[in-house]
């Protein structure tokens, strides 16, 4: 039976005190590192903190921070005071997805950062009434929150003491264990189905899944590596770090996501000594035009890029020579975690797009059609997958857990692909009307509805279309008002999302705004008067050609 998650995080920082654990990287290269010892002593006084306010055994607590070293220290500290966590995201502007997560996880607490206006704080102010002064509060709209925990970050605390000078300064330790079997995460997941939903996440499968992903590897404690992923999503969850008793950098969100994001990366890479480090499969990319830009200069190669989340296309191996000296392409979901690999040594290596390798561990894959009935070898059709890595379930979602995991140990993962004659796996897109944006699942129906709120707007169509890095980039097909001029044109539409739809329009990671808008007379349509999808995504495609 594999360790609890505190079990690992505790061997950890008594065997490895003084070794780096984590290295946060901030502008013009500010750099704060934590031992292992420094992690476990202060998420500890965290965790006592947390207790002597009230939480308790499985209680839930919302985590709003941004990627930084508090983040960390008050997500670890949660677990450890025995209560559960949740990663608060929000993306829409109304903060609505943001106030369903809380409702769905039954959440006791929020921790926030009071100097974010854009965070929960600038989403709950007005909905929450301070019953004590201290922190206690009853909000009509979150009827099970009952108390809002400020941590000021390091980075913006001004003449205020940061967490991290505040727990420095606390005695008081405590440190529960509740077993493998515990439940110790909550995260946010689109799933197969695009509705927004939360996966419950015991010890067991999280130490057992990284545990997984280290094996074939070549890292050991010796290893340096960086994951810029947000500590609250499962592809940047902090538990490999424990596992293998490496060090991991990772970059603060105080960075910017901008154009010149790859280049700092690439600069990281050679500053921290790097021999590995992990990248969602759209931002590959565009390591790769960085390095083009600068052919002759001599970069730090790593042993291997491990790359996750969209199928990757066979000119991203031009990175192996240049970024690495090979490539891990990895299959894994927020559902399932791992489930297949493959190393790809050489440019020159017989590789097809979105191959994703062999099964990993106990895997196995089954390609049914649509009566749920296994296809021939090489036959496309719906991907299920089964492991006997203890399944996660959806949190107070019977309907959605009911649809996912199926009788006999099948998931359904809403994806499309094939099995070769090796055994191999390639994964060619969703089998809905998703679309595969990158390492990101985008809905039509959850854009469709917000936008169509636009003045002047009269139908709306969400459609992907087809692109060479993304897989498939976001298009919207749009029908003005009768009578509405040329001023309500992109421009317009684009202005009114990034100003009213989404809380960080900035960075793409945390809002689908279609790339493309075009204008049109009128939405394809089918005899009953639905809209036609199909013939939609073929028009979008049409238009999008014309454009590029």
């Amino acid at each position: 039976m594999a360790n609890s998650l505190v079990s690992e995080i505790v061997k950890r920082g008594e065997e490895l005190p003084d070794k780096p654990a984590f290295v946060f990287l901030g502008p013009n290269w500010s750099r704060t590192v934590l031992t292992f010892g420094d992690v476990i002593s202060l998420a500890q006084k965290f965790a006592a903190v947390l207790r002597q306010r009230g939480i308790g055994d499985g209680d839930v607590v919302c985590n709003t921070l941004s990627n930084s070293a508090e983040r960390l220290i008050t997500q670890l500290g949660t677990i450890m005071a025995g209560a559960v966590f949740l990663n608060g995201q929000i993306c829409l502007a109304d903060g609505s997805d943001f106030l369903r997560s809380l409702n769905d996880g039954r959440v006791k607490a929020v921790i926030y950062n009071p100097r974010d206006s854009r965070g929960a704080f600038g989403v709950l102010k007005d909905k929450v009434t301070d019953t004590d002064g201290k922190g206690k509060v009853v909000c009509a709209e979150v009827p099970t929150l009952e108390m809002m925990i400020p941590c000021v970050l390091e980075s913006n605390k001004g003449n205020d003491k940061s967490l991290l000078e505040e727990l420095k300064a606390e005695s008081k330790t405590f440190c529960m264990d509740r077993g493998p079997a515990s439940v110790v995460a909550y995260m946010c997941t689109s799933g197969s189905t695009g509705e927004f939903k939360l996966l419950s996440f015991t010890s067991q499968f999280l130490v057992g899944a990284f545990h997984i992903m280290t094996r074939g590897m070549g890292m050991s404690k010796d290893s340096v590596y960086l994951n810029d992923k947000p500590f609250g999503w499962f592809a940047g969850f902090p538990a490999l770090v424990f596992c293998l008793g490496a060090t991991r950098v990772t970059i603060e969100d105080t960075v910017p996501r901008d154009e010149n994001y790859a280049s700092f990366v690439l600069e990281a890479y050679g500053r921290e000594k790097c021999m590995a480090a992990s990248v969602v499969t759209s931002f590959l990319y565009d390591l790769i035009e960085e390095a083009k830009k600068s052919p002759d200069v001599t970069r730090n190669l790593l042993k291997f890029l491990l790359v996750v989340g969209a199928p990757v296309r066979k000119e991203a191996l031009y990175s192996i020579g240049t970024l690495a000296e090979r490539l891990i392409i990895m299959y894994a979901s927020t559902e399932t975690a791992l489930m297949s690999a493959m190393i790809v040594n050489s440019r020159d290596d017989e590789y097809e797009d979105f191959l994703c390798g062999s099964p990993v561990g106990d895997t196995q894959f089954r390609i049914v059609n649509s009566d749920m009935e296994e296809v021939p070898i090489g036959q496309t059709g719906e991907i299920l997958v089964k492991k006997s890595l203890p399944c996660s379930c959806y949190v107070n979602n019977e309907k959605a857990t009911k649809d996912t995991y199926l009788p006999g140990g099948w998931v359904r993962l809403g994806d499309r692909g094939y099995i070769n004659s090796k055994g191999q796996i390639t994964v060619i897109g969703r089998g809905s009307h998703a679309i595969m944006r990158g390492d990101d699942v985008v809905y039509p129906d959850q854009l469709e509805y917000p936008i169509l709120k636009c003045p002047g707007l009269a139908e709306i169509l969400i459609a992907g279309v087809p692109d060479p890095s993304k897989l498939e980039e976001v298009c919207a097909l749009l029908v003005r008002q009768p009578g509405e001029g040329k001023e309500v044109d992109e421009a317009y539409v684009r202005r009114f999302c990034q100003e009213t739809l989404f809380i960080n329009p900035d960075n793409p990671e945390f809002n689908p705004i279609p790339k493309y808008f075009c204008f049109v007379k009128a939405i394809p349509k089918l005899k009953n008067g639905k809209a036609d999808r199909i013939a939609a995504k073929q028009l979008a495609a049409q238009l999008v050609s014309k454009i590029v």
